[in-house]
């Protein structure tokens, strides 16, 4: 199998001749805005604040929480103890009397067991209305942070758009120029690319007419890639000796 020859360089070390064209697609630049916003000093300061807040309302809720189960259990038991501190002095007052077997022991009973129940029920409706006057108070703080956290961010946003760091640069396809002087394509805008397509700079627009006029300095012709240089020769005298 033939061995594929090398081409010849150029006195530029380059096999490409001056001006070969190619056609570059140049995707653009479009800021990562939301990797911007999530790391942007302001909005981290912010948002650690309402963070901390956050957490302090969550302990204040469950505190509260847990302070008006206190207060439900306890009134419970107390209304228990009240119910049987009734139920037993009714019996004591109606035995005293000789009443027990009438229906006046139903009917205190009852009186009893209806006190007890609403109660009972107040103490729940107490327990509940805590519970949620909570529940809205954080559910609102919350909200306000909400609000706080988009106008922080609203505010990031339009400072970063107005960053001339971040402005988004539109894609283009454009035409560039091989330079042997610098191993690189050179756009008219001073883009620069090497051989694989990749941008490696932006630089001002190339003089093609200076870059001619050097190379036409250069009237070396390029030798053949990995001449062999000649083999010196011994003087004849070595050769053939002295009285040759």
């Amino acid at each position: 199998m033939p061995v594929p020859k090398k081409k010849p360089l150029n006195q530029f070390g380059s096999p490409l001749p001056l001006g070969a064209s190619r056609t570059f697609e140049d995707p653009g630049y479009v800021p990562d805005y939301a990797s911007l916003l999530a790391n942007d000093p302001e909005v981290l300061a912010g948002m650690a604040g309402m963070h901390g807040a956050d957490i302090a309302d969550e302990a204040a809720l469950n505190e509260t929480l847990a302070a008006a189960q206190r207060a439900y259990t306890g009134g419970v038991t107390d209304l228990g103890r009240q119910l049987s501190r009734g139920t037993a002095q009714g019996d004591v007052d109606l035995g005293a009397r000789g009443t027990l077997a009438s229906g006046a022991l139903a009917v205190l009973r009852g009186s009893l067991n209806e006190a007890y129940t609403r109660s009972l029920n107040q103490l729940g409706e107490q327990r509940a209305n805590t519970e949620r006057s909570a529940r809205q108070s954080l559910a609102s703080n919350q909200a306000a942070r909400q609000m706080q956290q988009m106008m922080l961010e609203a505010a990031a946003r339009n400072r970063l758009a107005a960053d001339p760091r971040y402005q988004p640069v539109p894609g283009s396809s454009q035409t560039a120029k091989w330079n042997p002087i610098t191993n690189m394509y050179h756009a008219d805008d001073g883009s620069m690319y090497t051989q694989g397509g990749e941008l490696v700079g932006q630089g001002s627009a190339p003089n093609w007419g200076v870059i001619n006029s050097i190379l036409g300095s250069y009237t070396a012709k390029p030798g053949p890639v990995n001449r062999k240089l000649p083999v010196p020769k011994a003087p004849s005298i070595f050769t053939k000796g002295w009285g040759g």
